[in-house]
């Protein structure tokens, strides 16, 4: 009797161990899939957040093209600041003032005149202020001078500025209307200026003649005399000439739009 108890009290422990082997066992099947299921979770946010990351550079990129794409439409200046044809250039803000009095006060007469830059021709306001420049190798239309101060103006061909009117000197503008002496012509206005042939002789070139050689121009425009011109020469070199009775005058043309002028001279 006892023996069958102690074989039933083993059995049952037996059965006892083996069910708690079972439950380990699948506890132990389980756990890799919970850890599945945690990481599966977390892929989606992580996913996710990569996905913004790669947007906003693309939004960023978009907004910036367009910003340029506006600027450069509304665009008309140079990265100065300064407006410009081909012909001038008006700076972005005022310079120096050139003058102690304002250009636009003064009265002027119509005039047709031409500027041709070669060299610097600034240009100012009605008040005197350097505002530009002509470009090299640029045109403008003179309509009015004012003589005597020797200013010139032209309207602005320029849009969308304070001024009416654009000033420079005189010294560089040209008349439209320009006339051309010969080598010929050049030889009367000498004679002219030496005076009247019947107090003076006029002869052939001899060895015992002193000579006056200078040049003077082929153009001249409306403001400009030839005259003026041989006796500034002239006398520029030999003031004493016209105490001389007995000339010879050659002029031959150069090859710079000038003519070559010999006053031979002697008694």
């Amino acid at each position: 009797m006892k023996k069958r108890i102690v074989i039933a009290m083993v059995t049952g422990l037996m059965l006892v161990s083996l069910a708690g082997c079972g439950t380990q066992a699948d506890a132990t099947n389980q756990s890799p899939e919970s850890s599945s299921a945690v990481e599966s979770q977390s892929e989606p946010t992580e996913s996710g957040t990569e996905s913004n990351v790669e947007t906003e550079p693309e939004s960023t990129e978009s907004s910036e093209t367009t910003s340029e794409e506006v600027v450069g439409d509304n665009t008309e200046t140079s990265e100065s600041g300064d407006l410009e044809d081909e012909n001038i250039i008006l700076y972005a803000e005022k310079r120096e003032k050139g003058f102690d009095y304002a250009p636009g006060e003064l009265e002027y007469t119509s005039y047709d005149g031409v500027i041709h830059a070669d060299v610097l021709v600034p240009l100012f306001d009605a008040d005197g202020y350097v505002i530009g420049e002509m470009k090299m190798g640029g045109t403008a239309y003179v309509t009015e001078v004012n003589n005597m101060e020797l200013l010139a103006r032209f309207k602005n061909p320029i849009e969308g500025t304070e001024y009416d009117y654009l000033y420079t000197g005189t010294t560089f503008v040209k008349s439209t209307n320009i006339t051309q002496i010969t080598a010929q012509d050049a030889e009367n206005v000498i004679k002219k200026v030496l005076g009247n042939e019947d107090i003076y002789t006029y002869t052939e070139v001899t060895d015992d003649m002193e000579l006056c050689e200078f040049r003077i121009p082929i153009f001249y425009d409306e403001t400009e005399n030839p005259e003026d011109v041989v006796y500034f020469e002239m006398k520029k070199i030999n003031e004493d000439i016209w105490y001389h009775y007995t000339f010879a005058v050659v002029c031959t043309e150069d090859t710079d739009d000038y003519i070559i002028c010999q006053v031979y001279y002697k008694d």
